[in-house]
């Protein structure tokens, strides 16, 4: 299914959108959010996913080809700006999907306002907790250990680390491995600590509330 690309100015920054799906007008959106390691472009799972939904999958703002806003300070900021962004398409009935960060941002849309949303979709996401298990501190776990618990599969986990571990040694060579380290640790330390907040907020937010809704920097008490 052919897919286009295009920038769209949304809370007067620019965000880039990549979009596919049938021509038919009555096909059901649905929107992925990607994780921290950024945009990964159109993957063979969102063009299975474009056979039967019209399929937006926008690039975070502050990542990539999108602006970075000086407002944009917290994955609750993303949240309200994505919520804008459903308003300002006329997207109503949305499959809302998102993994790793995608996924703590799209459960902080959830909680804020459902009102344009048909299902939500976590995979792997980040910033809550399952069965009040705690998140794992990554940076106290073995890389290779950390890859595998992304696949439910071995196999596939084993030739992951093989591909990352054979990455590793090409950056190392280029005198680039050091840099893309702190960058990450930076990026993945400010995720980790805005995880408590968005626990408090799924304790006093509701959905149906307008007062929820309306607020943008706070839940009400329930």
């Amino acid at each position: 299914m052919p897919h286009s690309t295009e920038i769209m100015t949304i809370d007067g920054a620019n965000i880039r959108v990549l979009r596919g799906g049938p021509e038919r007008r009555d096909a059901q959106p649905l929107v992925f959010l990607h994780g921290a390691g950024g945009h990964t472009g159109w993957m063979a799972f969102l063009e299975e996913l474009s056979q039967r939904f019209a399929v937006y999958a926008p690039e975070h703002l502050g990542f990539g080809q999108s602006d970075d806003p000086p407002w944009l300070d917290s994955v609750g900021d993303l949240a309200y700006f994505y919520l804008d962004f459903l308003k300002a398409l006329g997207l109503e009935r949305v499959h809302l999907m998102g993994t790793s960060l995608g996924g703590w941002i799209a459960a902080e849309m959830a909680v804020r306002d459902t009102a344009r949303l048909a299902s939500l979709t976590l995979v792997g996401a980040v910033g809550i907790t399952a069965q009040a298990e705690t998140i794992p501190d990554i940076f106290r776990m073995p890389v290779e250990e950390n890859l595998r618990r992304f696949y439910a599969d071995q196999e596939r986990a084993a030739r992951r680390v093989g591909d990352v571990a054979k990455a590793d040694m090409r950056l190392v060579a280029k005198n680039q491995a050091s840099r893309v380290t702190v960058a990450w640790f930076f990026a993945t330390s400010r995720i980790w600590a805005r995880a408590a907040r968005f626990r408090r907020g799924l304790s006093r937010a509701d959905p149906r509330c307008e007062a929820c809704r309306a607020s943008r920097r706070r839940a009400c008490a329930i």
